[in-house]
């Protein structure tokens, strides 16, 4: 992954802080639902964010349903 400046950084914050972005409530999947940030090396999230782009939704999906598959076969 490419990492930006400092400089970047806060123009980055700078513009969204003047112009946040619009949010629908409605559309929130994660709405009253818990989390937890977790840690992963590069390699590990760019696979998260393209297995979520193929399948049209988040990487915090694929990952629970990976772990689900894996629970699954640990059971048998």
């Amino acid at each position: 992954m490419n990492m930006i400046t400092d400089e970047e950084a806060d123009d980055l914050d700078e513009y969204y802080t003047r112009n946040p972005p619009a949010v629908d409530p409605s559309k929130n999947r994660m709405a009253n639902k818990p989390f937890r940030m977790i840690l992963v090396d590069d390699f590990t999230a760019d696979c998260l964010a393209t297995k979520a782009r193929i399948a049209n939704t988040t990487p915090a999906e694929v990952l629970k349903r990976l772990v689900r598959q894996e629970l699954k076969v640990a059971a048998v």
